[in-house]
């Protein structure tokens, strides 16, 4: 396989804060430093994921990577659950 279609495959993990029909929505954490005040601070983002299965439930910890878009905001698919 071609390597730069394996570096676009990024891997993120998370909390499951929404379920629907095979769809997860996670919440995501990383510290991130301020420009100015050099004060660390957590920021916050959230994904909607791709669950095939239905297999994850609220409050899992799960990996997921990125796949092809399966809707305007769902470009993530479920890898494992931790």
């Amino acid at each position: 396989m071609d390597n730069r279609l394996l570096a676009k495959k990024t891997i993120l993990k998370g909390f499951v804060v929404k379920k629907q029909v095979k769809t997860a929505t996670i919440l995501t954490c990383k510290k991130v430093k301020h420009p100015k005040y050099k004060k660390f601070f957590n920021k916050l983002s959230k994904y909607m994921i791709h669950d095939e299965k239905d297999i994850c439930k609220v409050k899992d910890f799960v990996v997921v990577k990125s796949s092809r878009p399966y809707s305007l905001k769902k470009k993530w698919i479920l890898y494992k659950i931790v």
